[in-house]
Formats: structure tokens, sequence, C-alpha cells
């Protein structure tokens, strides 16, 4: 029967790494609590969930651009 893959593609590495970065921030957050926000650390895990999110839509729609939009984002 189909459907299932064995192998993971790369896009799917880049969406799960979106996405455990989204978790990430929203258990610190529950976690923490609101003064965890003024952390310089929320910069860069918040600059990660869409990087990786739109890393995997571009490796996985556009797939002839992605080195391209990889070296832009």
């Amino acid at each position: 029967m189909g459907g299932n893959k064995k192998e993971e593609t790369l896009y799917d590495i880049y969406y799960m790494l979106g996405f455990v970065f989204l978790l990430v921030s929203g258990l610190l957050q529950v976690f923490l609590g609101w003064d965890f926000l003024a952390s310089p650390y929320v910069l860069t895990v918040a600059s990660l969930i869409p990087l990786g999110i739109s890393l995997g839509v571009a490796n996985q729609y556009f797939s002839h651009w992605k080195k391209a939009y990889a070296w832009f984002a």
C-alpha cells in the first residue's frame, strides 16, 4: 500500500525543526512566565520558527530555487 515513505526528505526535516522551535518557545513561555520575553534568546528562537517552516516550503514546492532561498534566508 502507498502513502508511507521510509526515507525522510529534507523539507520534512525543515518542517520538523520549525515546529520543534515553536514547541520549545511555547514551553519556555509556559514554564518561565512573561519575564522570559525580556531575554535576548527570544529573538533567536523566534527567528528560527519561520526560517524552518519557510525553508521547508521552499524545498518542497520550489526545489529549483532551494539553494538561492537558503542563502537568502
